[in-house]
C-alpha cells in the first residue's frame, strides 16, 4: 500500500463515483503506475490533495504536476517521459513500425489542433489576447523562468537551456553523447532526414492532398524546384541505364542539404548518394545560358530582378557547397547536344552501373 505524503490517506488503486463507477481521471496514471511493477517511482499524492490543489483534474499532467505527484526531480521526469512518452520510438515498439508510426501521427495532428486558436477560443473561450499571453507565458524565456524559478535559480535554468539548445537534437556531437558513436549518427541521419521539406516528409506530416499543396507552396516561396523537361530527361536515362536508388525531383524523393551559415536549402536535380555523384539539368533561361546571355541580362522571367550574373553566383554558391562534402558534378544544359549520353558516360566513368 502507499500513503499520501500531504494527508496520509491510502492513495486507492481505484477511485469511483457514488454510483459505482470508474472515475477516469489523471488516477488513471496513477492506478497504472500503481499496479506496474516495472515503474519504480510510485505517485505519493492522492486524488483528493492532487484536486485540492490544481483543481479539475484532466488527464495528462504538466511537468510541474508530475514532480508535485510523484516527487521527482528534473532527472527523473525526464527519464520517465523518455520511457512512457508519446514519442515515435516508444509507439513503434509497443505497437510496431506502420501502427505505431499511424497512432504516433494521429497524436500529433491532435496534439497540433489543442494548440490552435480556433480549439482554445471553443473549449475555453479565449480572446486573441488571451491566447497570446497563454502562449507567452509558456515560451520558455528568461523571463518566463524568473517568475517560476526566482531570479538566480531561473538564470541558471536560462543559462543551461541556451547552451543546451546549442546542439541539442541537430548536431552529431549530441546523439553519439546520448545514444553512443554508433546508435548515435544513426539516429542522427534519421531525425535529419524527418526534417528535410522533402514531398514525402510533407505528405507524411499533413496527408496526401494538403501535403503536397504545402510542398508546391514551399517550393514556391523559396524559388527551388526542377522542371518537367528535367524530370523527363531524368526518366529516359534512368531507363537507359537501370541505375537503382537515386533521388530525383517529385517522382522519386528529392535530394536536399542545408547551409546554415546562408540559412538556406538547396535542391539538387539528380543524386546517387551511395557513388557521391550529382547531374544538375539546368534550363537556359532559368539558370542564364553563358552561351546566350550576357552577364547584364535578366532572363528568368520569374525573377526579373535577378542578372544572370547573379544566377551564375547562386547557382556556383549550390554547387560548391555539395562539392565540398566530397560529390562530383555534372552540369547538363537544355541546349546541349548528346547531353543524354554525356550523363551515361559520366555515370560510366565514376562507376556508377
Amino acid at each position: 500500500m502507499y500513503y499520501c505524503t500531504e494527508c496520509n490517506k491510502e492513495i486507492l488503486s481505484e477511485v469511483r463515483n457514488e454510483k459505482g463507477k470508474l472515475v477516469v481521471t489523471k488516477m488513471r496514471a496513477i492506478h497504472r503506475d500503481l499496479v506496474n511493477e516495472d515503474i519504480k517511482i510510485k505517485p505519493k499524492k492522492c486524488l483528493e490533495c492532487i484536486t485540492k490543489k490544481y483543481g479539475k483534474i484532466s488527464r495528462g499532467y504538466s511537468k510541474k504536476e508530475r514532480q508535485w505527484i510523484y516527487e521527482m526531480s528534473d532527472e527523473e521526469v525526464n527519464n520517465y517521459a523518455k520511457k512512457f512518452g508519446v514519442t515515435l520510438e516508444n509507439q513503434i515498439k509497443k505497437y510496431g513500425k506502420e501502427e505505431g508510426t499511424r497512432r504516433y501521427n494521429e497524436y500529433c495532428k491532435k496534439q497540433a489542433l489543442t494548440n490552435t486558436f480556433e480549439y482554445k477560443k471553443e473549449k475555453y473561450g479565449m480572446s486573441e489576447e488571451e491566447f497570446k499571453e497563454y502562449n507567452q507565458s509558456r515560451a520558455c524565456t528568461l523571463e518566463n523562468l524568473i517568475k517560476r524559478h526566482g531570479e538566480k535559480v531561473g538564470r541558471e535554468k536560462w543559462s543551461k537551456y541556451v547552451e543546451t539548445q546549442r546542439h541539442a537534437g541537430c548536431s552529431l556531437e549530441y546523439f553519439k553523447e546520448k545514444y553512443g558513436d554508433k546508435e548515435g549518427e544513426k539516429k542522427y541521419k534519421e531525425v535529419n532526414k524527418m526534417k528535410l521539406p522533402t514531398v514525402s516528409n510533407f505528405i507524411r506530416k499533413y496527408g496526401e492532398k494538403i501535403g503536397k499543396e504545402k510542398y508546391n507552396s514551399f517550393i514556391s516561396k523559396n524559388g527551388i524546384g526542377s522542371s518537367i523537361e528535367a524530370n523527363n530527361f531524368f526518366k529516359d536515362l534512368i531507363e537507359n541505364t537501370n541505375i537503382k536508388n537515386v533521388k530525383y525531383s517529385l517522382d522519386n524523393d528529392e535530394y536536399m542539404l542545408y547551409d546554415e551559415d546562408k540559412k538556406k536549402w538547396y535542391l539538387y536535380d539528380f543524386v546517387l548518394e551511395d557513388k557521391k555523384l550529382v547531374i544538375e539539368y539546368n534550363g537556359d533561361i532559368w539558370h542564364g545560358n553563358p552561351k546566350l546571355f550576357n552577364e547584364s541580362d535578366k532572363p528568368n522571367p520569374y525573377k526579373k530582378d535577378l542578372t544572370a550574373k547573379e544566377i551564375w553566383k547562386q547557382d556556383k554558391e549550390k554547387l560548391d557547397f555539395i562539392k565540398n562534402k566530397g560529390f562530383k558534378v555534372l552540369v547538363i544544359w537544355s541546349s546541349d547536344k548528346d547531353k543524354l549520353q554525356k550523363a551515361i558516360d559520366f555515370l560510366k566513368e565514376n562507376d556508377a552501373y
